[in-house]
């Protein structure tokens, strides 16, 4: 439902479009928790972590709505050790991958009904935050060959912008279908990078020392390309009471180019279909009738790509909808269980569940009084 839904209070964050119906001032947050386990064919270890995922608010104007907010645009955060015997004479050491921070957007976004049917949007935003990447070749035995290490840090700052439609189509009484599109061209995000690669040893105190610098560069300027990406999909209502939809991406992640360096991303795809279930939406009594019930699923090639093989990913999703009584709010729980990846051909399997804890509260603002 990525690209379809609307509400009149409601803003989908996924299709600016969606802020032509909207009728109410609207407040959303998001928080998220996810566990996971990844394993090799040989060893597994369990990873969490949890976070803020989006803020935002909107309100109506004539014809439309405005809204701006806070949303994620990526994270980094890894550590990995490779361990590796001795071999040819050499002796044992270890590979330490480690990666860290996060990259946001602060947005502006407005959607207009252009027609009865039709709306249109757009979003612009600031995209911003910063990316380490690290890595340490360690020698069991420092004697025979010298610690290296090396770093990477990007930091972003520039400007993103996206664009959807919708078009709602009346199916006999209280039924519509309703076609959605959304996404973006490339976008050159401004950046600046620090580079360096040197050797080092540790001292007494176990502490890293460095013994001499290979390669450094500092305050780099460049662009970092986000990649086009694409959205379209079908949206059924029935009589508000059952909402069918599906919806397709498609991001063309091999375009993507930090410092006009090519990565190993292949184009993706993601296929993905849900249904919500309301017992009574017009109920004025009994919470039980106005809970929404949702049921989901979805399968994705992603744009990751390792030893001649596109990794995948599918899971199924689950929640539900808390009417916050006396106001056009709601409480939402989520739920995603799924697999990335495999441990066949040398790969790791990643095994996870995702909660999501969301707050959408509705309300009319800014009406001027007619009495005293």
């Amino acid at each position: 439902m990525q690209a379809t839904y609307s509400s009149k209070d409601r803003f989908n964050i996924a299709n600016p479009a969606s802020l032509g119906a909207l009728k109410l001032t609207n407040y959303q947050i998001g928080l998220f928790a996810k566990g996971m386990t990844v394993r090799s064919d040989s060893a597994s270890q369990n990873f969490g972590y949890g976070t803020v995922d989006y803020i935002t608010l909107a309100f109506p104007i004539k014809h439309g709505a405005v809204s701006f907010g806070l949303l994620p645009l990526s994270r980094v955060n890894y550590n990995i050790l490779e361990f590796n015997e001795s071999a040819n004479g050499l002796p044992r050491y270890v590979q330490i991958f480690n990666g860290e921070g996060s990259v946001n957007e602060a947005y502006l976004a407005t959607g207009v009904s252009l027609f009865k049917n039709l709306r249109i949007g757009a979003r612009a935003a600031f995209v911003f935050g910063n990316i380490r990447n690290a890595t340490r070749l360690v020698f069991d035995d420092t004697l025979n060959g010298f610690n290296s290490r090396y770093y990477n840090d990007r930091h972003l700052n520039g400007f993103s912008f996206y664009g959807g439609a919708q078009y709602d189509i009346k199916w006999k009484e209280q039924n519509t279908l309703t076609v959605g599109v959304a996404g973006n061209l490339n976008n050159s995000i401004r950046s600046t990078r620090d580079m360096m690669m040197n050797r080092f040893y540790y001292n007494s105190a176990n502490a890293e020392v460095a013994f001499d610098t290979i390669t450094a560069a500092f305050n780099q300027r460049g662009a970092v390309i986000l990649p086009a990406s694409f959205d379209a999909g079908l949206l059924y209502n029935f009589k508000n009471k059952w909402l069918v939809g599906v919806n397709f991406n498609y991001t063309d992640a091999q375009s993507y180019r930090s410092f006009n360096e090519i990565d190993s991303f292949r184009a993706s795809y993601k296929v993905a279909a849900g249904i919500q279930w309301i017992p009574n939406e017009t109920a004025l009594e009994g919470l039980y009738n106005r809970l929404k019930f949702r049921l989901g699923g979805y399968y994705q090639q992603t744009p990751i790509y390792f030893n001649n093989q596109q990794i995948n990913q599918y899971a199924i999703t689950a929640g539900f909808g808390i009417p916050v009584k006396r106001f056009f709010s709601d409480i939402d729980f989520a739920f995603e269980i799924g697999k990335m990846g495999t441990t066949s051909n040398n790969l790791l399997e990643e095994r996870f569940l995702r909660g999501t804890l969301g707050f959408s509260i509705s309300d009319r603002w800014f009406i001027k009084r007619k009495y005293d």
